[in-house]
């Protein structure tokens, strides 16, 4: 986070505006990341020095003094460093939003106006308060996935922001309570409250799949990027959305991970999706296959049509073949063989587990690799990860 500071707090500043500045600074100073930054206008280095800025600095205690003016210093530099430019996807709805770094100006004044990121003194100090909201589908899984995501460095900054306490907080609880978290963004005329947690909201999701078709997003992924572009349209850009463009974070987990993770019953299966991931006309089949419950959790929603409902109880009880003319869209035209291959996945669990103890896995530094092979239209890897400090 940028927070600019209008040269006329310093100038005879009220003893409430005064603790106020001193705590912005402090919180900044302890910051070891880092990655708040504290600029003034004018410039920290061209300030006059017998201004107002300086004599407020010299007025303060000596550590203060010290640690304040490091802080000025030292942003003049991260203010230069690395950050997204503002960006949305072009599909409709969009399936991200990278507003970019989050930046606003303090101002001496009664009232914030927030939409301009122009705010009192008092409310740049809560924002700084304010922790960053991770909303997750599942906080253990999903946040192991993004930390692997990152490069070394960055995966280091990272944990230490999720050990500080009130950095960030991680909601989970799948798409269903993300969607309500983001409409409670929406009630009424929006609060501090509401402007300060649009601010600071990251928000990941999976793409999952369509009803009729496997390569479409689902129906919750698409009502979440709804609700986003809501969220935008009535407080502006500031929230941070991002939909997966496989169909979920087990869909990255990589190639010989598939394989290692497989049972001997599996291994059909497992070559049978790193095969087509390999091949042009058949990886977006890849990322969209069910890893879980295999082709089963792919038939379409009318797979019972032409079976009486004592064969369909037949079909789930003592699991027959599983017939093209059952699938959805693309995999209604794979071959008998590739569906005896495929009907079953790797379970519901086995896949998330192995990427949440993936630390102690010898495939995890191929997790980033695999996210970089596609889809061609998803956040690049290291725009998906800045976009994350860009909240801080």
């Amino acid at each position: 986070m940028q927070i600019t500071l209008d040269g006329s707090l310093f100038d005879r500043p009220s003893d409430e505006e005064a603790l106020h500045l001193a705590e912005l600074l402090l919180v900044a100073a302890r910051d070891e990341t880092p990655h708040i930054v504290v600029r003034t206008d004018p410039i920290y280095e061209q300030a006059n020095e017998r201004g107002a800025l300086h004599a407020w600095l010299e007025s303060r205690p000596a550590h203060e003094n010290r640690a304040f003016r490091s802080v000025l210093a030292r942003s003049l530099l991260n203010a230069r460093g690395p950050r997204n430019e503002a960006a949305t996807d072009r599909q409709t709805p969009p399936r991200f939003g990278l507003p970019g770094r989050l930046s606003v100006r303090a101002e001496r004044g009664v009232t914030s106006d927030w939409r301009a990121r122009r705010v009192t003194l008092a409310d740049a100090v809560d924002l700084l308060r304010e922790p960053v909201h991770l909303m997750l589908e599942n906080e253990r899984t999903d946040r192991t996935f993004v930390l692997f995501l990152a490069d070394a460095t960055n995966r280091d900054m990272l944990r230490k922001l999720i050990d500080v306490p009130g950095r960030i907080h991680s909601h989970g609880g799948g798409s269903g309570e993300m969607k309500r978290w983001l409409e409670g963004l929406l009630g009424g005329e929006p609060t501090s409250a509401q402007w300060r947690r649009m601010l600071r909201t990251w928000v990941l999701f999976d793409r999952d799949t369509g009803d009729e078709d496997g390569l479409a997003p689902s129906r919750s992924a698409v009502q979440i990027m709804e609700v986003c572009q809501e969220v935008v349209a009535k407080l502006g850009p500031g929230l941070t959305w991002i939909c997966l463009g496989r169909r979920e974070i087990e869909s990255y987990v990589p190639d010989q991970a598939l394989l290692d993770e497989s049972t001997d019953p599996q291994k059909p299966f497992a070559h049978r999706v790193t095969a087509w991931r390999a091949q042009d006309d058949r990886k977006a089949w890849a990322w969209s296959v069910d890893l879980k419950n295999g082709l089963m959790g792919d038939r379409h929603p009318k797979w019972k049509e032409g079976l009486s409902t004592e064969e369909a109880k037949e079909f789930e009880k003592n699991d027959p073949p599983l017939v093209a003319r059952m699938l959805k869209e693309p995999f209604r035209t794979l071959t008998d063989d590739e569906i005896r291959d495929m009907k079953r996945g790797f379970g519901k669990k086995k896949l998330a587990e192995a990427l949440f103890a993936v630390c102690e896995k010898g495939w995890s530094s191929d997790i980033s690799t695999e996210y970089d092979r596609g889809p061609a239209d998803q956040v690049p890897r290291q725009a998906l990860v800045q976009s994350l400090f860009d909240r801080v």
